[in-house]
């Protein structure tokens, strides 16, 4: 596992966009996968110590693919990331082993804290407010 890797899985391509652009003023790698199929290639290519994982996603759901995730790498943080409101899904996706579970739209400062909570602030934050 790497830990200045992060794998953010979306299938929305201006959200990769915005999310790997913080995440790279960080100095973090980022790998992007827009569905499951890509992301467990991913995984396995780029050892990420953290994924951004989307819920609804054209293959399946993110909740459901934590499993895969923990059968991968038991060692990797995972952030379900939605903007479903379905009551229930939150905890759903915490019993299914996510490390944290976040409601879009988000902040900068929201990242940079989850970030800095599940990977120890190992990376510097960029001098950018949020």
């Amino acid at each position: 596992m790497k830990t200045n890797t992060i794998l953010i899985v979306d299938d929305d391509p201006d959200l990769c966009h915005l999310l790997g652009g913080i995440l790279k003023t960080r100095k973090f790698e980022v790998g992007i996968a827009p569905d499951l199929k890509s992301a467990t290639d991913c995984i396995e290519q780029i050892k990420p110590a953290l994924i951004f994982l989307d819920h609804n996603l054209p293959d399946g759901t993110g909740i459901d693919f934590i499993k895969t995730i923990n059968n991968l790498n038991k060692e990797i943080k995972v952030v379900v990331m939605t903007a479903d409101s379905t009551p229930g899904i939150e905890k759903k996706a915490l019993n299914q082993g996510a490390d944290h579970f976040l409601v879009k739209p988000f902040t900068y400062a929201i990242i940079n804290r989850l970030v800095d909570e599940l990977l120890g602030g190992e990376k510097q934050q960029s001098t950018q407010t949020a």
